[in-house]
């Protein structure tokens, strides 16, 4: 299985974020992202059955179970990655992660009070965070 079956699970509980998009120049990226993945970069699955179990039993998302198929292509490729998740990790965030395919960089937060911490610490260093929160749609 290569994740094309799609499984609706409960939406996560409300969380605090911060993203920041670095910026990088590279046209049709998206498409490039996908071309660069090999086999080798598929996982078996595990993680995301693990990080489902614990939204669908109203936990908060455990960062080590996050994981993103182009995080390390991404890196490898767009310098402005990398040093856009060391700027969240100096500005405050426990962990951060790529969104998608990039170059969109996100961190959970516990509380607002942290969000405007860390959005504050980015600002500081030239970037422009966004503050926001998951929805509950489901």
């Amino acid at each position: 299985q290569k994740g094309d079956t799609i499984t609706p699970i409960k939406t996560m509980n409300p969380t605090n974020m911060v993203l920041i998009v670095p910026k990088i120049d590279l046209n049709e990226k998206t498409s490039s992202m996908y071309q660069s993945l090999t086999n080798k970069d598929y996982t078996d699955g595990k993680l995301s059955m693990k990080m489902a179990k614990l939204i669908e039993d109203g936990e908060p998302p455990d960062n080590y179970l996050m994981f993103n198929v182009f995080e390390n292509n991404a890196e490898a490729r767009f310098p402005e990655i990398s040093k856009g998740k060391k700027a969240m990790i100096d500005a405050g965030a426990s962990w951060v992660q790529l969104s998608g395919s990039g170059p969109s960089l996100y961190t959970f937060t516990k509380s607002s009070t942290e969000s405007k911490l860390i959005s504050k610490n980015l600002q500081i260093i030239g970037y422009n965070p966004i503050i926001s929160k998951t929805l509950n749609t489901y």
